[in-house]
């Protein structure tokens, strides 16, 4: 087992890469049923991507979490 104070890696890594699956899945199928009526789905990316890594840090603030493009 690899961890990380209490966090498994490895099972971390592969709940994360099924809820990821999961919602990739999702989110086509919307934007397949949206496009079917006409409509366009109004996302904000970057915003969900910044909540998204705040999320992550609250929840795991001894790891010292950056993103990629504030290197």
């Amino acid at each position: 087992m690899v961890s990380v104070g209490s966090l498994n890696l490895p099972e971390a890594l592969l709940n994360s890469e099924l809820k990821i699956m999961i919602l990739e899945a999702v989110v086509a199928q919307l934007i397949d049923s949206q496009e079917k009526t006409g409509h366009k789905l109004d996302i904000d990316i970057e915003a969900i991507r910044k909540t998204a890594l705040k999320q992550l840090r609250d929840k795991y603030p001894d790891l010292n979490i950056k993103a990629q493009d504030s290197e």
